[in-house]
């Protein structure tokens, strides 16, 4: 008898979430069925996007920071990334296809120590990388990673609403004013390397089915 349980065969699955609290707090998380997953978040810098759309680019950020730890490890592999939002999924299929359009007001310069930002990264990432589909999923329906990355991406923004109990080691940073920007003196982005942030990243033992 083999004992040994094979992973069922098929795209990796990637869902991401993003989470708002107040005027400046958000927080994104992802789950894959790789086992990798992970929660991040920060005060918003109001410059940086109209308010509006803070949350269509945290989501997108979120299928970056997923993209690339699920890439980082499995490249080539086929990936099947689920959101639950339409306007970021406009944007990604946008991109799949040459598409250069960003969600308003979202600012491309580049960030400290000459970074790209994030969705200038996914763009590329969304137009260049091969069997990447991008397909959306009903939020709060029941869907087992959906359900798993909005409570990341809510335990993200609790964390950042009460900074004194976020343990600051191992991945863990307090949350507080954001950087000032390079170029403008106003307060940094959200992916400066600053006290801005809680980020919590790790790889978790899969199912050994694949998806439940």
């Amino acid at each position: 008898m083999n004992d040994k349980v094979k992973a069922v065969a098929g795209p990796i699955v990637l869902a991401t979430d993003a989470s708002l609290g107040g005027p400046d707090r958000v927080a994104s998380g992802y789950l894959a069925t790789t086992g990798h997953a992970s929660l991040r978040a920060h005060l918003y810098p109001k410059y940086l996007a109209r308010p509006h759309s803070r949350v269509v680019v945290t989501e997108l950020r979120a299928v970056y920071w997923g993209l690339k730890a699920v890439l980082h490890e499995h490249p080539g592999r086929p990936i099947e990334v689920r959101v639950d939002n339409l306007q970021a999924l406009r944007h990604l299929h946008s991109w799949q296809q040459g598409g250069t359009d960003m969600p308003e007001g979202y600012d491309t310069h580049l960030r400290s120590q000459g970074r790209r930002p994030s969705l200038v990264k996914l763009q590329l990432l969304a137009e260049y990388t091969p069997h990447l589909t991008f397909v959306y999923e009903k939020a709060h329906a029941g869907h087992p990673l959906n359900e798993a990355a909005d409570s990341l991406a809510k335990l993200g923004c609790a964390a950042c609403a009460a900074p004194s109990r976020v343990p600051n080691s191992r991945g863990w940073s307090r949350c507080g004013p954001p950087a000032p920007s390079p170029t403008t003196g106003a307060p940094g982005p959200p992916d400066a390397h600053s006290s801005s942030h809680v980020t919590r990243t790790r790889k978790v033992h899969p199912h050994p089915w694949g998806e439940p």
